[in-house]
């Protein structure tokens, strides 16, 4: 007797799942109709987006019309160059290579420039000269750019700067405008 329950329960189970099935099937079948509906009219969007183009090339046409080119952008790879080519290994290198390739020429001395630089107007202006300069030396120390920067202020400004002790250029910059 329970046997035969059970039987009952699984075949009642049997046919729940089938009629979802059943439903399931329905709406792919729908999906599948939705589809064919849209793809169809790509193609005829495509047909007449084909037939426009064909229109517009044989007639002259007075609008503006838009000109779209494909650009190929070509990336450096660093990896696997001729010998012939300079690979640039990392960021000092590349920084001097474009001062090298870029910058002023040899002739030019920013790091001779930058130890002769001496406050003739604002502290603002001698900074930003300053620091034009600081930026195109190589090779200096925090502190050597320090002591360059205090060095160049007007005697008054130099006395108040050092007597405060500044850690970085930007604390000496800070301390020259309070005078």
């Amino acid at each position: 007797m329970a046997d035969n329950t059970r039987m009952k329960e699984i075949q009642g189970e049997l046919k729940h799942i089938s009629e979802t099935l059943g439903l399931h099937h329905d709406q792919f079948m729908q999906m599948d109709q939705r589809f064919d509906k849209i793809d169809q009219q790509l193609q005829e969007l495509h047909k007449l987006f084909l037939k426009s183009q064909k229109d517009s090339l044989a007639q002259p046409s007075t609008s503006i019309v838009s000109h779209s080119r494909s650009i190929k952008l070509d990336f450096p790879r660093f990896t696997d160059t001729p010998d012939e080519q300079k690979v640039v290994a990392n960021w000092p290198s590349l920084s001097t290579a474009i001062q090298i390739q870029f910058g002023p020429s040899q002739f030019d001395n920013p790091r001779s420039d930058l130890f002769k630089l001496k406050q003739s107007s604002t502290v603002a202006d001698y900074y930003a000269s300053f620091t034009e300069l600081a930026n195109q030396s190589y090779g200096l120390d925090d502190y050597v750019l320090l002591d360059c920067f205090i060095s160049g202020l007007i005697p008054e400004l130099k006395r108040e700067v050092i007597s405060r002790a500044p850690h970085s250029i930007l604390q000496a910059m800070s301390f020259a405008k309070l005078f």
